[in-house]
């Protein structure tokens, strides 16, 4: 399950957001919304959203002006707008969509969803990546040591001296 926020002055939005990810999107959960650039920022900053349905305009500012608030975003993007010359900017700040107003069940459905996909991968992998590195550190670092015997597999963390002697090593 992924937490969702919504962010927009525009009533109409955010009961589509609800209705949508209620009958459409069971892996989501819908975790509040508000409608200025202020709230939003504390809301996020609270609820830590794995994705922010976000509208261009806000009161207070811009849908923009709240990203800039966040150095890094460590959540998603679905832009709502009315003017489509939003759009590049949109992508600029990562969006996994943009819609245009009035926005079309099926067609928010399908961000929300397409949104979900990209976020159950990242976290996935994530895993994956951690669990190789956790396994590369219980991993025991080995080297081989000749005597005129035998050779030997050693556990370099068993090594506790090594001293030159002439063309040879004691260890």
């Amino acid at each position: 399950m992924i937490k969702a926020l919504t962010i927009s002055d525009d009533k109409v939005v955010c009961n589509l957001v609800e209705q949508v990810i209620t009958t459409a999107c069971p892996n989501v959960s819908l975790e509040g919304s508000c409608g200025d650039v202020a709230q939003g920022e504390m809301m996020v900053n609270a609820r830590q959203p794995d994705l922010v349905i976000l509208d261009t305009r806000l009161n207070g500012g811009s849908g923009f002006d709240l990203l800039r608030q966040f150095s890094s975003p460590s959540f998603r993007i679905i832009f709502i707008s009315n003017l489509l010359e939003y759009a590049l900017k949109a992508f600029k700040f990562n969006a996994v969509d943009f819609l245009l107003k009035p926005v079309e069940p099926e067609e928010l459905a399908q961000a929300i969803n397409k949104a979900y996909d990209l976020i159950t991968y990242e976290e996935k992998l994530q895993q994956r990546i951690i669990g190789e590195k956790l396994k590369s550190l219980n991993k025991k670092e080995k080297i081989i040591l000749n005597t005129s015997n035998h050779i030997h597999l050693v556990n370099t963390e068993d090594i506790i001296r090594i001293e030159a002697d002439g063309n040879y090593s004691t260890f």
